[in-house]
């Protein structure tokens, strides 16, 4: 009697179906799986593009204490109840835990840093990491000759898919009456380096944006930033080719006034493909999308909660987290509550509410992308 055995092309693509915490289980099995797991570019794209098509959103929840961070991850947004917690891979003496700070998540991989200098790229489900040197802030001479006052310091990550291009943007953002930033990009490759852009950006990033990551729509980078004109500060959309490595301001609605004053609280995000609007303020909320790219005319308002009474308990802000499988946004309030609204019957439903409220939600897909390979860092 003869065993008969599946062709290697099917067995890959059964596998690149499977849970992501199985495949991590079974990279035990023996050398050949071990590699086709860990180094196999075509395969963990495979497996990557599959979890796209299901539509199943994770969560990592970092929760802070006084004086430590703990992550821990959920496998689905419906069950955070039953979150676990991650093993931090980071050498304690290099990252004092209080200061940690997440910048960004694609594909997988989560940008995080404890101070301006030093980037951790890490793939928590499997402990992967890599550090990132950061070049020193510039100096008062590209700020125009004087002494250099406060600055903000944002990072962003993102990727490419018509180059194959995972890069990092630095924003460092200076206080001053004219709003003026220096921003430095990093490729990631075997000979990665940072890159300072010549020009000097007349944009600030806003410390409001850390509890949100810039959506790459339309391969760039897309966030709001603030800008001096003739008279006062105002807010932009403004987005950067990542390829390029230009910026462009991008039209917003004309109902909207993006100006970050008090008890308002703005993010751009990704809903299927295209550039959104996350609008909170006061007792109003709003979530417009961009229907065609770069023309002002085609922002439509798909939600509006106009009566806070409905939602139980104070609310100081909602933003998104992401698009449940079957079409419904899952929103986050205050740090503390996961919501679903149904577009089509205008009907939100409160998921949890967490009994620890310092804590920051992120949506997340888990995924076999290694740090290591992806930079052209060896590894056995």
């Amino acid at each position: 009697m003869t065993t008969a055995v599946l062709p290697e092309v099917l067995v890959t693509e059964i596998i690149s179906r499977l849970p992501i915490k199985s495949l991590i289980r079974f990279r035990c099995v023996s050398k050949p799986w071990l590699q086709l797991l860990t180094k196999d570019p075509y395969f963990t794209k495979l497996h990557f593009d599959h979890s796209i098509k299901t539509k199943i959103i994770s969560i990592i929840i970092a929760f802070k204490s006084q004086n430590e961070i703990n992550f821990y991850y959920a496998a689905e947004f419906t069950e955070c109840d039953k979150a676990i917690k991650l093993n931090l891979p980071f050498p304690v003496q290099m990252v004092p835990t209080v200061m940690w700070k997440v910048h960004g998540i694609c594909n997988g991989l989560i940008l995080l840093s404890n101070k301006q200098d030093l980037v951790y790229l890490w793939n928590p489900l499997f402990g992967e990491y890599i550090t990132i040197s950061c070049p020193t802030p510039p100096t008062s001479t590209f700020f125009g000759g004087r002494g250099r006052g406060r600055v903000i310091v944002g990072f962003e990550f993102g990727f490419l898919e018509s180059t194959n291009q995972y890069k990092l943007v630095r924003f460092v953002s200076e206080f001053s009456p004219k709003h003026r930033s220096c921003v430095s990009v990093y490729t990631l490759g075997i000979d990665s380096s940072w890159r300072t852009l010549e020009q000097e950006i007349p944009y600030m990033y806003n410390s409001k944006s850390v509890f949100s990551f810039a959506p790459v729509v339309n391969g760039a980078f897309h966030w709001i930033l603030s800008k001096q004109n003739a008279s006062n500060f105002v807010g932009v959309i403004v987005s950067f080719d990542i390829k390029d490595e230009v910026f462009l301001e991008i039209p917003h609605p004309n109902d909207v006034n993006l100006y970050r004053g008090k008890s308002t609280f703005m993010t751009l995000w990704e809903w299927d493909g295209l550039l959104s609007l996350s609008y909170f303020k006061y007792n109003d909320y709003q979530v417009w999308v961009m229907k065609t790219y770069g023309v002002v005319d085609s922002w439509v308002k798909l939600i509006q909660i106009g009566n806070m009474e409905e939602i139980p308990g104070s609310v100081v802000y909602i933003q998104p987290l992401g698009v449940a499988p079957n079409g419904e946004v899952i929103l986050e309030k205050n740090h503390k509550d996961l919501m679903l609204y149904n577009v089509a019957t205008k009907s939100l439903q409160i998921l949890e509410e967490f009994s620890v409220e310092r804590h920051l939600l992120y949506a997340y897909r888990g995924s076999l992308i290694s740090p290591k390979v992806i930079s052209g860092v060896h590894h056995n």
